[in-house]
């Protein structure tokens, strides 16, 4: 069960890691040219989306766990 509740919490730290650093990213983009929703939209779509979904998939993870034990 504690695999499984670690797999789940290491997939929410990815999902945190990839959020911060499109963040980052698109803060720096902005920052040229003063507009950060157009560099969040041209930068942070696909890591974004992957970052919902890993998210997503910890937190189900980490519940099917707690369910099962």
């Amino acid at each position: 069960m504690m695999e499984k509740i670690d797999f789940g919490v290491k997939l929410l730290l990815v999902s945190a890691i990839i959020y911060g650093s499109a963040l980052i990213a698109s803060a720096i983009y902005a920052a040229e040219f003063h507009n950060f929703s157009m560099a969040l939209k041209e930068i942070g779509t696909i890591p974004l989306t992957i970052a919902c979904v890993t998210a997503l998939a910890g937190i189900y993870v980490i519940i099917y766990a707690i369910k099962k034990s």
